[in-house]
């Protein structure tokens, strides 16, 4: 396997773990503003 190859293959596992945490850190921005929400509701 030839350099140029191996940092494809690398940076392309880098790109898909950026999007993955992106995905994560939306879905617990969603999650935290639900919750507040729900714990709005409760003091209320």
């Amino acid at each position: 396997m030839n350099l140029r190859v191996f940092e494809a293959k690398k940076s392309a596992t880098k790109a898909r773990r950026h999007k993955e945490t992106q995905r994560d850190f939306v879905n617990l921005r969603t999650f935290v503003s639900s919750w507040q929400k729900i714990s709005h509701k409760e003091t209320s």
